[in-house]
């Protein structure tokens, strides 16, 4: 019986026996379907045969047909009518993985036998280990006795680096591994070795990291570090952002001008950081991002070229008590966040030198703890409202900028206030209270006033009323009528107004005076009154420009280093000479 002139592909993986399978067989013109047995006796050489090859003279051991691939489809080639029935097939199929043709019980015991042998040669590893180690020391002969020596140990090469800290955590061991990494990533980043001034103790493994040079951490056995201040360098870069890496440090200082470029937002991300100090010549806008620092207590920004406008983020920062962004000259449009007025726990401001623009939020005179506000040197505006809540604030500087209207009488009701700095602005009027109360003597901390340089028109008293006060300088304004008079003050200068009248004998009352000036006041006359001859501490008088005539006799009675300006120096006595000057 020959073979049917057939290619059959019957079902992926079917196993083929000795039952009858049905397979399709499709023709171009029609659709018959065949019956086709699958004979019993299928060998290995009936696969990849030739399909005009006589299959029953073919010989050869036996397989079982779960070990191949049966192919799919089926297409008989022949008459399109015939009809096969009981005809041997031969099938091209694809014999299967070996891992597959095993059977299961025999992959069981193969995985324990490899197992086993697993097993078996970590524990001879171990005991070989063992007794290696316990061979080295030289134990006592007696179990019991005390050695009489201790063997000797000799060094033949530097262990790495152990730290003394043992971490309880395997979180611990990771952070300390990976620090280590990330400091030596920074090293290379900015080329330490060729670029750094000082690079201490770097990429050495067998010192601690808490000894690498800019490197600190709160507890030496601890090989954690909190601190890291950027050693300086030759040539100036990007900042590297795997210090956003360094996630427990509480301290950050990048100083000395040694980066350029934008502040990487991966700084932000150090969320425990306490202390920040950026001095140097960065660039951009200050990141919004900084408002994520929520750890942050002191801020210091200086000296870079940041731009844009100031973050309103800032006012998130509810720990911070010490702000300072001063020195940018590019903050020509940025004007002050009344955010900042939410900071409760601030006590100093310094935001001086920046060319801000716009009004001072009155919010920053509501800030309990606040103790110094600088804010000079820019390009502020407006009129000047101050709350009382600033009971602490000992220092107010406000000089340099555009303000104007009049100054507060409510600074004297601060009680801490000390030093108030107002000068060169627009300010046209002081308001009553500021420099006395009446007949009342202020109780008042200000020891400093600076108001020169503005457009005053006239003092509200005639009296300043301030027993702490030492230094006022009003010189440079428009103030018209008498010279006040003083409690107790050491420097007086009022050089550069419109005052009339002579100089007060009370001025040789004031024990303490040192500096008093009065030049540029065509209206002063008179002569100067023997009275200051008192004043023992009077190291200069300035009287040029004035209307003050006679001669000078005092000299003498005074410290020889008082130095007189006059006008003319014909108005000193002989004895006087030296001690007189002319201003040009």
């Amino acid at each position: 019986m020959t073979g049917a002139i057939v290619r059959a592909r019957l079902w992926q993986g079917m196993p083929v026996n000795s039952r009858s399978l049905q397979a399709s067989r499709q023709s171009e013109s029609n659709s018959n379907v065949a019956n086709v047995r699958y004979a019993a006796n299928i060998t290995k050489a009936d696969f990849n045969r030739d399909v005009n090859v006589d299959v029953r003279s073919i010989a050869g051991e036996r397989v079982q047909a779960r070990h191949y691939e049966i192919p799919e489809a089926v297409e008989i080639n022949g008459d399109e009518n015939q009809e096969h029935s009981n005809d041997e097939l031969i099938v091209d199929a694809r014999p299967l993985p070996w891992y597959i043709r095993i059977d299961f019980w025999k992959l069981c015991v193969i995985a324990i036998l490899i197992v086993s042998v697993f097993v078996v040669a970590i524990v001879l590893l171990s005991v070989n280990l063992s007794s290696s180690s316990t061979s080295d020391v030289n134990l006592p002969s007696e179990p019991h006795a005390a050695p009489t020596s201790f063997p000797t140990y000799v060094i033949t090469a530097l262990p790495t680096y152990e730290p003394s800290f043992k971490p309880s955590t395997q979180s611990d061991k990771e952070y300390i591994a990976m620090q280590r990494d990330v400091l030596k990533q920074y090293y290379i980043e900015t080329d330490g070795e060729n670029s750094w001034y000082t690079p201490e103790n770097w990429l050495n493994d067998e010192v601690s990291v808490c000894k690498w040079y800019g490197c600190e951490c709160n507890n030496i056995d601890i090989d954690i570090i909190t601190s890291f201040d950027t050693p300086g360098m030759l040539n100036p870069q990007q900042v590297p952002t795997v210090i956003g890496m360094l996630s427990k440090l509480e301290v950050l200082t990048i100083d000395g001008g040694s980066f350029v470029g934008t502040l990487p937002s991966e700084l932000f991300r150090l969320h425990q950081l306490k202390r920040m100090t950026v001095i140097s010549t960065m660039e951009g806008m200050l990141p919004s991002e900084i408002g994520e620092l929520r750890s942050l207590e002191y801020l210091e920004l200086r000296e870079n070229r940041f731009d844009g406008q100031i973050p309103t983020e800032l006012g998130l920062l509810q720990s911070l008590t010490y702000l300072d962004i001063s020195d940018h000259e590019y903050f020509t449009e940025a004007t002050i966040p009344s955010e900042i007025g939410n900071l409760s726990s601030l006590t100093i401001i310094n935001m001086y030198h920046n060319g801000l623009r716009g009004k001072i939020p009155t919010e920053l005179f509501g800030l309990t703890s606040l103790e110094q506000l600088n804010l000079s040197q820019n390009s502020l505006s407006g009129s000047l409202h101050v709350s009382l809540e600033s009971a602490l604030l000992r220092e107010l500087d406000l000089s340099e900028n555009a303000l104007t209207g009049m100054i507060p009488g409510a600074l004297s009701s601060l009680k801490s206030l000390e030093v108030l700095k107002m000068q060169y602005n627009k300010l046209s009027s002081i308001e009553p209270g500021l420099l006395s109360n009446g007949n009342e003597t202020l109780s008042s901390h200000l020891s400093t006033i600076s108001l020169h340089l503005n457009k005053i028109n006239y003092l509200p008293t005639n009296y300043v009323r301030l027993p702490l006060l030492s230094y006022i300088n009003l010189s440079f304004n428009k103030i018209e009528g008498k010279l006040p008079m003083f409690q107790n003050v050491a420097q007086i200068d009022l050089n550069a107004n419109k005052f009339t009248g002579s100089i007060p004998t009370e001025y040789g009352l004031l024990g303490n005076l040192t500096q008093l000036g009065v030049d540029f006041n065509l209206g002063i006359t008179g002569t100067v009154p023997t009275e200051l001859m008192e004043c023992d501490k009077l190291s200069l008088i300035s009287l040029h420009d004035t209307g003050i005539s006679g001669n000078i006799t005092f000299c003498d009675s005074l410290g020889e280093n008082l130095v007189v300006r006059v006008p003319d120096v014909s108005m000193c006595v002989e004895e006087c000479l030296c001690r007189c000057q002319t201003l040009f």
